[in-house]
This record gives C-alpha cells, sequence and structure tokens, in this order.
C-alpha cells in the first residue's frame, strides 16, 4: 500500500560471484526514483497490472 516508483538496471551477470555489475547497458536513464517515468499508487486488496513497460538503450 502506498506511492512507488520503478526503476531499471541492466547489467552483465558474472556467473562466479551471481551478481550483476559494469556500466548499465540502459545508460542510467531509469535508475533514478525522482525521474521514473513509472509511477502507481498500490491500495490495499485492489490487484494492480502496470501492463507493458518499454525500455530503451536509445
Amino acid at each position: 500500500e502506498g506511492d512507488y516508483a520503478l526503476t531499471f538496471l541492466w547489467g552483465e551477470f558474472n556467473v562466479i560471484s551471481r551478481s550483476y555489475g559494469g556500466p548499465d547497458k540502459l545508460k542510467d536513464r531509469y535508475k533514478s526514483p525522482q525521474e521514473s517515468k513509472v509511477k502507481f499508487t498500490a491500495k490495499k486488496g485492489t490487484p494492480l497490472d502496470l501492463g507493458k513497460i518499454e525500455l530503451t538503450t536509445k
């Protein structure tokens, strides 16, 4: 319940450390919650469908 902003990061997966790292392939376009274009309000007991979220590297 509350207001949310989605953020995204696309890094390389390191099999040995089992973690993501390196430069963001999305060029840091979606990493700031303040600048997020994907914001929504969740309400208790109400299903939420965010639909299709399209990201671009350009």
